[in-house]
């Protein structure tokens, strides 16, 4: 139901046993015609922190700017700014594998500065990064990812990831924002 902005679902449970032939009892219905809402994402509501300063940040906890910090405050500072819930549980690593050019046409990628790492891998129109921040020390996944049969991209950052059609984009057009590129 795309114009009433609302999922029309149907759900129903059903209890089977194993057999040559599956034996099912009881069937409930959970959910008939409900209507459930989409919820819409604000795409200009900006930061969970509007108006973030690390510098602020650190200010405020007494702390000298980039100094590194404790296992609480870097769960404090990671919660604060909403990017926990989107973290991996094993971090990247740019000394092992695959952080290696695996893409068999000859690219010319530019050198890219530490602490960043990148590679192109074997549809040479996937880029993936690990990023190591020394404060906090985290290493961040990130990766961009082109696919030219579906006409569609995807950026993400460790398990937050947008994908956008490449179809309808409005290039010049920032993402989420009136400003024009």
């Amino acid at each position: 139901l795309y114009t009433e902005m609302y999922f029309l679902v149907n759900m129903k449970i059903q209890f089977c046993y194993e057999s040559t032939e599956p034996q099912c009892d009881h069937q409930f219905v959970i959910l008939h015609n409900t209507k459930l809402p989409k919820i819409q994402c604000d795409w200009k509501s900006g930061f969970s922190t509007p108006g973030f300063s690390l510098d602020t940040w650190y200010n405020e906890h007494s702390l000298s700017s980039g100094s590194n910090l404790e296992d609480w405050m870097i769960s404090d500072f990671l919660d604060g700014l909403g990017i926990s819930p989107y973290l991996h549980v094993e971090q990247c690593s740019r000394l092992s594998s695959p952080f290696y050019p695996s893409c068999a046409n000859n690219i010319n990628l530019p050198q890219i500065p530490e602490p960043t790492s990148c590679y192109l891998d074997t549809s040479c129109t996937r880029v993936e990064c690990c990023v190591d921040v020394d404060f906090i020390p985290y290493s961040f996944h990130t990766y961009l990812d082109i696919d030219p049969c579906k006409q569609m991209f995807t950026v993400g950052i460790e398990k937050f990831h947008r994908k956008i059609s490449l179809t309808n984009y409005q290039w010049g057009q920032w993402i989420g924002s009136t400003n024009t590129a």
